[in-house]
């Protein structure tokens, strides 16, 4: 829902410049009474106290009583008294909403356990495409100094967009209007990890000014934690036959992380004199980089059984002659942004007010992991996992009980893996809502329409991976510090912490380079238009109100692979209806139906092709890979 003057609505300067001047006049007409009976009357000073954040908290709680929908809403004020880092964690501290963590930080959000992908994000009321696969959108890059409020909608309106299965959050930014005159909010902040003592950084910047007619604010955050991660990862079974656990394999991961998030942007709007039109035009661009060096070891004791064929050690505890290890190291980058334009009016043209928007977005997302794998490493361990919140491995050297420096572990092979992934997409969004006051069925009743025109253009890389023998002139031992793990947990194994970036630089100067070639059926080049229109209506009766509509969207679509191309249309319509119920005047019962509909991500959708294989005989035919999109009640 966009921040925008009713044509009922006045705004607080033209209420507050009339009732000064009748302040003022009242002043002028009463002086002369005033001086006959100065010494006769008592003056009382009145003091008023303003309290913007109970008043902006309030309107928020009104906001949400009011809606025709159900739906949270967190105000600036109430986001700014938070000590978070994005508002993913903001969200996360609404009812019905999750948080998934990457690393211990807020990434996605959930409604009520859906998939995070069921998710629709938009800002100022426009949907934006997910910088991952081109659905999924992100939220940890996305700073709070942004924000004039957030709305978690619960159940959808045929006004939003369709693939908003499980909910759909619209940031609404700060608007220079909210702010009379001139306006400066920042935040400072620094501190220290516990583990690890990394530094962590925070700073935003927000300033603003505004007049009767013109508005500008600019914005810049960012945001930088530098941390150690570890944790420990299981894959274990319950045993059918002896119904005791059964640990195939533990895995030891050590992360040493770099993550930093920014964000800029500006507004400029014009509200002519004595009109309640207003126009405007925005700018955001967010970004999230993610350096991140790794230090893992993965123990198998299942692979370590079957080699000796034998059975597998049973319970939380045991000791097992033969594991086999493996050791990978890495120094790599996460990255993703997004540039988001709009172009906005709002206007009333006869009893209609409307809205019009025109937005262009570019993100981008790419992934870069050269990874030097050790494999094929033989030893004898003993495991403790009854207390799985710090599991104890011991590493002996093979078939005996004679303790082993895990540094000093032989591998078969030393392998160079190279991961890449990558997509950039260019959206350009037409958007017209409109509304009016009608009677209908002798209700007073307010009828929406709109109609929305979405292009977008994605192109790049699913999964690329490269495999090779790693440079036999790079000794990998060469690279370890020796200085063990920062940890939590009781570090056991005897992990020591890599000099992986180093090692990166030599393997690139080994190797002329660090690169793959992405496979031709791992390429994405896909257009889509998506082409929107709905109707509802909300109409009013003494116990509430009635919201009915439905939105059509119709979706064309064309991926094109190494070997063909696929193109197809598909069209959906979308009815919903939500019941509004006053059962007292601070209790409302809502109940809604909704549909909505579930695009394949980008990387799904790629026409890829794969040869079906039969007999050993050459390929026979291709098989083009692509998904549709599916209609979901909600």
């Amino acid at each position: 829902m966009n921040t925008s003057i009713k044509p009922t609505q006045l705004s607080s300067k033209f209420k507050r410049r009339h009732l000064l001047l009748a302040a003022a006049i009242t002043q002028v007409l009463s002086a002369p009474a005033f001086a006959q009976t100065a010494a006769d009357t008592e003056i009382t000073e009145v003091v008023t106290i303003g309290s913007p954040i109970r008043d902006s908290q309030k309107a928020a709680i009104d906001a949400k009583r009011n809606a025709d929908n159900y739906l949270d809403i967190v105000s600036a004020d109430t986001i700014g008294r938070f000590p978070d880092q994005n508002l993913a964690d903001s969200l996360g501290r609404m009812p019905g909403l999750a948080i998934e963590r990457d690393q211990g930080q807020a990434r996605y959000i959930n409604f009520r356990g859906a998939p995070f992908r069921y998710t629709a994000l938009a800002i100022d009321g426009l949907s934006i495409p997910g910088a991952e696969n081109g659905r999924v959108p992100r939220f940890d890059a996305f700073p709070a100094v942004i924000t004039r409020r957030i709305e978690a909608n619960k159940a959808i309106t045929p006004g939003m967009p369709g693939e908003a299965v499980s909910g759909y959050i619209n940031i609404e930014s700060f608007n220079p209007f909210d702010a009379e005159g001139l306006s400066v909010a920042s935040d400072f902040g620094l501190g220290q990890q516990d583990l690890g003592n990394g530094d962590v950084e925070r700073y935003s910047f927000r300033t603003s000014w505004s007049n009767e007619n013109f508005g500008v604010s600019v914005f810049a955050s960012h945001n930088s934690r530098e941390q150690v991660t570890d944790n420990r990862e299981y894959d274990m079974e319950l045993n059918s036959a002896t119904n005791q656990v059964q640990l195939n394999t533990i895995d030891f991961r050590s992360y040493n992380v770099k993550r930093e998030d920014n964000a800029w942007g500006a507004r400029f709007e014009y509200r002519p004199s004595d009109s309640m039109s207003r126009y405007f035009f925005s700018s955001l661009y967010s970004e999230f980089i993610d350096d991140e060096e790794r230090n893992q070891y993965v123990i198998e004791f299942q692979s370590g059984a079957n080699a000796l064929r034998q059975p597998q050690v049973q319970g939380t505890d045991g000791y097992q002659s033969l594991v086999l290890a493996r050791r990978l190291l890495q120094d790599g980058e996460y990255n993703n942004s997004a540039l988001t334009n709009t172009l906005g009016a709002d206007l009333t043209v006869s009893d209609w007010f409307m809205e019009a928007r025109f937005n262009r977005t570019t993100t981008e997302n790419n992934l870069f992991l050269p990874i030097p794998l050790s494999a094929g490493g033989q030893a004898a361990a003993s495991f403790d996992i009854s207390d799985l919140n710090n599991p104890i491995v011991n590493i002996f050297s093979p078939f005996t009980r004679t303790p082993m420096d895990i540094a000093n572990i032989r591998y078969a092979a030393n392998l160079a893996i190279i991961v890449d992934s990558g997509l950039d997409i260019d959206a350009n969004k037409f958007k017209l809502d409109a509304e009016r006051n009608i009677q209908l069925l002798g209700r007073n009743s307010v009828m929406r329409l709109g109609a929305e025109h979405d292009i977008r253009e994605g192109k790049g890389v699913g999964t690329a991976v490269s495999q090779a023998g790693f440079p036999a002139s790079v000794n990998i031992a060469a690279y370890d510090s020796r200085q063990p793990w920062q940890t939590d947990f009781t570090n056991s194994i005897g992990g020591t912490i890599y000099d992986n970036k180093a090692l990166r630089a030599a393997w690139s100067n080994a190797a002329g380079g660090l690169s793959v070639t992405a496979p031709q059926d791992q390429l994405i080049s896909i257009d889509e238009t998506i082409t929107a229109a709905y109707g509802m209506t909300t109409t009013d009766f003494d116990w509430g109100n009635m919201v009915l509509g439905a939105r059509v969207e119709r979706t064309d679509y064309e991926s094109k692979g190494p070997t063909a191309n696929y193109s197809d249309t598909i069209n959906h319509v979308l009815p919903s209806a939500h019941i509004n119920v006053d059962l007292r005047e601070n209790v409302k019962l809502r109940v809604a139906a909704t549909t909505a509909i579930s695009r394949p991500t980008y990387n799904e959708w790629r026409a890829s092709a794969s040869p079906t294989m039969s007999g050993g005989h050459p390929p026979q035919s291709i098989r083009l890979t692509r998904r549709s999109p599916v209609a979901i009640p909600a």
